[in-house]
């Protein structure tokens, strides 16, 4: 109750016709909520700005072009929200039967793979000098190499090391109980 519900997208005079039939479809048929159809507000006016309100008219090389046009002027982000938008567009063109059945394949895909920047592994030798960079005097730098070793030489996985607590150490049979993913 302390937060106010989202108000509701209201049909405007200045929307198009097609944005407003989009949205009902898309609130009916696949219970899209007003936030994401905001989000898609602004890459369809720009899709009709320029390819007009006629969808009997696109064609794959338009939509391509609009779509990389448009992504090399906006961050991959705003790429992928357009993408996403003008194929969920299509899809309802296509399910009234207002352009060509298949038309959504023309859309292409914005590749963007997480953590693609990210080395793939340390070699040894960098591993042993993150080891061997903790401090031993201090407790931090004592549970820091600890952390690190479950890591490197065992392999844990990071949330199986933050969830570890004393009771799943076993000194007397030198073993460590992990409730991991599986």
């Amino acid at each position: 109750g302390y937060i106010p519900p989202p108000v509701p997208l209201e049909p405007t005079s200045a929307a198009p016709a097609l944005l407003v039939t989009f949205n009902g479809w898309m609130r009916t048929h696949r219970g899209t909520t007003d936030t994401t159809l905001r989000n898609y507000r602004l890459p369809l006016l720009a899709l009709f700005q320029a390819l007009g309100e006629q969808p009997q008219g696109y064609t794959p090389k338009g939509l391509r072009t609009f779509l990389l046009d448009r992504a090399q002027r906006h961050g991959i982000a705003q790429a992928k929200n357009d993408v996403t938008a003008v194929r969920m567009f299509v899809r309802y063109l296509i399910a009234e039967g207002c352009c060509a059945p298949h038309l959504d394949q023309a859309i292409p895909t914005i590749a963007r793979w997480r953590l693609a920047s990210l080395p793939t592994y340390l070699s040894a030798a960098e591993v042993e000098r993150v080891i061997a960079s903790c401090d031993l005097r201090t407790l931090v730098g004592v549970r820091d190499r600890s952390v690190l070793l479950l890591l490197s030489r065992l392999g844990l996985r990071a949330g199986d090391v933050a969830h570890l607590t004393l009771t799943d150490l076993n000194w007397g049979e030198a073993t460590i109980t992990v409730a991991g993913k599986n």
